[in-house]
C-alpha cells in the first residue's frame, strides 16, 4: 500500500486509539489534503469534525483561525441533523457564530460518499435454477450492492469456500450441478486474471475453511459418497496441500473460522445426524478437540469471530430452519444466547467487517437475497443482494486495491475540486443442500 493510501486508512483509527502522535504536528495545508481525499476512511462526516477538533484543541489558539477552511472537508449534506446540532453546539462553544447564510460557504459542497476502503464481496452461490458466478460488492458508505464482474470466474459454483490472503482471492471445493470439486482457484488483484492451483487431496462440497497466520486450513464437507472427517492445509508459497489430522466427527454443511490462532469448525451433518458441537484445531499440536456444545444442533448455519469470541447463527436443526443466535467466548465450553436474527435462514454467508456481523442471503422455504447485520445487541436489516441465492460466501476485501476502479467510480479526483486554502483568517469571520434434511433424511451415506 502506497504511503499516503496507508495513511488515510489509518489516520482516524490510530488517532482515536492515541498512536498517532505525528497527526498533531501536521500543517494546515496536509492536514486538509487527508480529511478531504475522497479515500478517508471514516465511520461518517462526524468522524472527520472528530479529527479537526482534536487537531485545533492540540494548539487551540493557534489553531482556531483555521477552523474555517477545515470545515471545507466535512460533506455536511451527509450528516443527520443529530451530528450537524452536535457541530454546532461545539462550534458555539468555540465561541463561533455561524450566520445562517453563511453555512453553504464554509462546509463542503461535495455530496458524493467517500470510497469505502474495505469492502464485503459475495460470491457464488445457488440460484433458484442452480450454481451462479455472480459477484458483487457492498458499498456500505452508499448502503448498495454492485456487481463485480472482475471477480467473475468462468465456473458456477456454490457450496464452496473463499479465503483472501495478501489481495488474493482463493476459491476452494464447492459444487457444479453434478461435479465435486477439489480445485482450488486464485484471484489476483495485480494481474486482475484466475489462475488454477494445485488440487486438494479431497473433493469437497459442503466445505468449511478459515486462514491462520497466512495458511489456509479446509476441513469436512462431502466428495458425493460420504461425509468427510480429513483436513488438509494449503501452503500458499509452495503451491502445495498437506493432509492433517482428522476431525473428531465428519462434518458436511458445517462452520468454520479463525480465533485465537485456532481454528473452530460448528456443528454439521454426518449423513444421519445434525451436529450440536464444536471442534477446535491446535496448528502447532496437530490435533482437534471437542470445546464446546452449541444450544441448538445446526447444520447450514454460518458464524464468525470477533477478538474474543465467535458469533453462530442460523441453519437447519433436523425440523426447523433457524434464526436463533448465540456466541462463543474463547476458552468457554458454552455459549451464551443472543437476539435472534429477523428470519430464519439456512446456507447463508456471515462476514466481519468493522463493528457488525453481516448475515447474507441463505435458504428459508426459497432463496433469498436479504442481508442483516448485527452490531452485538441487535440485528437490523440492510440493502439486499441484487441475486437471490443461497450456498453462497462472502469474504472481507480489507484495504483492497484500487477501490475505486472496482467500484466502477469515475469521480476520482472530487477531493481535487476544492482547493486547499489554509490561509489565517480571523476567527469571528435452492433444494440440493445436504442440510436441507427434509428431503434426505432417510438417504444413507
Amino acid at each position: 500500500m502506497k504511503t499516503f493510501e496507508y495513511v488515510l486508512y489509518t489516520v482516524n483509527s490510530s488517532v482515536n486509539n492515541g498512536y498517532n502522535l505525528d497527526y498533531f504536528r501536521l500543517k494546515c495545508d496536509d492536514l486538509f489534503e487527508i480529511l478531504n481525499a475522497d479515500l478517508l476512511k471514516v465511520n461518517d462526516e462526524m468522524d472527520v469534525w472528530i479529527l479537526i477538533k482534536r487537531w485545533i484543541l492540540i494548539d487551540r489558539k493557534k489553531r482556531m483561525p483555521y477552523y474555517r477552511p477545515l470545515l471545507k472537508c466535512i460533506r455536511y449534506s451527509l450528516l443527520n441533523d443529530e451530528q450537524k446540532n452536535e457541530i454546532k453546539k461545539d462550534l458555539t462553544r468555540f465561541k463561533i457564530n455561524i450566520m445562517d447564510d453563511q453555512k453553504n460557504m464554509i462546509w463542503s459542497m461535495n455530496t458524493e460518499a467517500r470510497i469505502p476502503r474495505d469492502l464485503l464481496l459475495a460470491i457464488g452461490g445457488w440460484e433458484k435454477r442452480g450454481p451462479t458466478n455472480v459477484a458483487e460488492v457492498l458499498n456500505i458508505n452508499t448502503n448498495k450492492w454492485q456487481r463485480a464482474k472482475t471477480f467473475e470466474d468462468n465456473r458456477q459454483i456454490a457450496y464452496h469456500e473463499c479465503i483472501v490472503i495478501n489481495n488474493k482471492l482463493y476459491v476452494i471445493g464447492g459444487f457444479e450441478e453434478t461435479q465435486y470439486f477439489n480445485t482450488a482457484r486464485c484471484y489476483d488483484s495485480e494481474t486482475k486474471e484466475w489462475c488454477e492451483l494445485a488440487p486438494m487431496n479431497y473433493a469437497r462440497c459442503y466445505i468449511s475453511a478459515c486462514e491462520i497466520n497466512g495458511t489456509i486450513i479446509v476441513a469436512g464437507g462431502s466428495d458425493g459418497r460420504s461425509r468427510l472427517r480429513t483436513a488438509e492445509m494449503y501452503d500458499i508459497n509452495k503451491n502445495q496441500w498437506t493432509k492433517i489430522r482428522n476431525m473428531i466427527q465428519r462434518r458436511s454443511d458445517a462452520a468454520a473460522c479463525a480465533m485465537g490462532g485456532k481454528m473452530y469448525v460448528a456443528g454439521g451433518y454426518t449423513g444421519e445426524t445434525v451436529l450440536q458441537t464444536v471442534e477446535m484445531y491446535i496448528p502447532e499440536m496437530d490435533i482437534w478437540t471437542e470445546v464446546a456444545h452449541m444450544s441448538s444442533p445446526r447444520s447450514g448455519l454460518a458464524c464468525a469471530a470477533s477478538t474474543d469470541f465467535i458469533l453462530i447463527a442460523g441453519g437447519y436443526d433436523g425440523t426447523n430452519r433457524l434464526s436463533s443466535a448465540e456466541i462463543l467466548r474463547i476458552g468457554s465450553a458454552h455459549t451464551v444466547n443472543v437476539e435472534s436474527m429477523p428470519m430464519p435462514r439456512s446456507n447463508f454467508a456471515m462476514c466481519k467487517m468493522g463493528n457488525y456481523f453481516y448475515a447474507i442471503g441463505g435458504y428459508n422455504r426459497t432463496v433469498t437475497k436479504t442481508v442483516v447485520r448485527f452490531d452485538g445487541k441487535k440485528w437490523e436489516r440492510i440493502c439486499d443482494i441484487s441475486v437471490s441465492r443461497s450456498a453462497l460466501r462472502v469474504v472481507l476485501l480489507k484495504a483492497w486495491p484500487d477501490p475505486i476502479q472496482l467500484l466502477c467510480n469515475t469521480n476520482t479526483n472530487s477531493e481535487t475540486t476544492q482547493n486547499s486554502t489554509c490561509e489565517t483568517e480571523s476567527s469571528d469571520s435452492q433444494e440440493t443442500s445436504s442440510s436441507q434434511i427434509t428431503d434426505i433424511s432417510d438417504e444413507s451415506d
